[in-house]
């Protein structure tokens, strides 16, 4: 999940903000009887549903329950967003997002919960972070599996668990139902449901999703995890294990990796990588992996997206609102929009400095100045600006 920052020149570029009322902000509200009179279009999937994902929105609502912003988000934009059981749908939450993207707004609003977004099939789920990862490294463990132990006769039995099947469910539906009704809907019995306890889920659906990503949206909110039998016939839930992992070989410019290397071991420390030549293999999680691809990919110069000039700090002003956020995800996210951001981690370490130390800020419109005072103070870190570059050391 992406750490909320915003910087601007004189109001130049792109305004990102989450958390504080801008005048520039467009005020939407849906009324919730339109939302639920069943008059509403097919939620979007494929093509379709990613381009409305990237498409920019303005959004301003006011403290209410994290529930209505995901059924307001979902009717105005026709997209289905599943919540978490383990995040709580009636905490008041402040959501003002400025020329974002539509994904980037639900990352966004999953931040502010502690919490992680992502696409599964056609559906935008949104959970605990470390929760979130393990089931979609699962997900993809089970597909591979299904994929190599099926044989020419099952590859029509693959077909049906692969193919995208949507599952809507009222008010009150208990889980265990569900997980009942799509395995049915596969033609797949389901054992170990007793593994699920009593629970109530308030309505909701899912869009274009296989019979493991649907089977596991929904076990996995209980940390379970599903073993198939030989022929895909039979699914036995069974509790999950605490981590899982997959392996895949990228091929990179050694130099590019040697200039992230401490970096990525510092953001991604349960991740193994080894280097044989141009050849890089990873073995962590998805989200893991994502993050690896993500920071290579932008430190190579043939795909290094431009950025643009803001000029020097001192010019710019600075939007931010984030709670408990680690300093080193602002500092990461400094450093992607062109800031330029240097300290000696191992000085800083023997000072008892520690980036990872989550911080709390609330700021509008602050000079740079400002902003690094804020968010130095409680790291006991001072600062020195010079043009596009902020210099980090330890407090005497």
């Amino acid at each position: 999940m992406r750490d909320l920052f915003s910087t601007s020149r004189h109001g130049r570029g792109r305004r990102w903000t989450l958390g504080l009322i801008l005048a520039a902000c467009v005020l939407i509200f849906v009324d919730q009887s339109q939302a639920d009179d069943g008059s509403s279009a097919p939620r979007l999937a494929g093509s379709e549903l990613r381009k409305e994902l990237e498409s920019p929105i303005n959004v301003t609502i006011p403290q209410t329950r994290v529930r209505e912003v995901v059924l307001r988000l979902e009717s105005l934009h026709n997209v289905a967003i599943l919540l978490d059981r383990r995040i709580d749908p009636d905490r008041l939450i402040d959501v003002q997002l400025t020329q974002v993207t539509l994904l980037e707004g639900i990352e966004f609003l999953a931040n502010q919960l502690e919490a992680d977004a992502a696409l599964v099939g056609g559906t935008v789920v949104i959970g605990p972070t470390d929760k979130l990862d393990r089931t979609r490294t699962d997900i993809v463990i089970q597909h591979q599996t299904l994929k190599d132990s099926s044989s020419e006769q099952g590859q029509r039995r693959l077909f049906e668990l692969f193919s995208g099947k949507s599952f809507r469910w009222d008010n009150l539906q208990t889980p265990r139902e569900l997980v009942q009704s799509i395995g049915e809907g596969y033609g797949v019995e389901v054992t170990g449901l007793d593994l699920i306890p009593h629970d109530l889920w308030a309505a909701g659906e899912m869009i274009d999703v296989s019979a493991v990503e649907a089977l596991m949206l929904a076990a996995g909110q209980f940390d379970l995890t599903c073993q198939w039998n030989e022929d895909a016939s039979i699914v036995q839930l069974a509790p999950a294990p605490s981590r899982l992992t997959i392996e895949k070989e990228l091929t990179v410019n050694p130099a590019i990796l040697a200039d992230v290397f401490s970096e990525l071991s510092e953001e991604v420390p349960l991740a193994d990588i080894s280097v044989e030549g141009r050849r890089v293999r990873v073995i962590g999680s998805v989200a893991e992996q994502e993050l690896i691809e993500s920071r290579l990919k932008r430190n190579s110069n043939g795909d290094r997206e431009p950025m643009p000039d803001q000029g020097p700090l001192a010019k710019r002003s600075f939007t931010l609102k984030t709670e408990r956020t680690p300093a080193i995800a602002i500092l990461r996210t400094l450093e992607a929009q062109g800031t330029s951001v240097e300290y000696d981690l191992n000085v800083l370490t023997a000072a008892g400095v520690d980036l990872s130390q989550k911080v709390t800020l609330s700021l509008q419109k602050a000079s740079a100045d400002e902003f690094f005072q804020a968010l130095c103070e409680p790291l006991r870190l001072q600062f020195e600006i010079e043009d596009r570059t902020v210099i980090l050391t330890p407090k005497p």
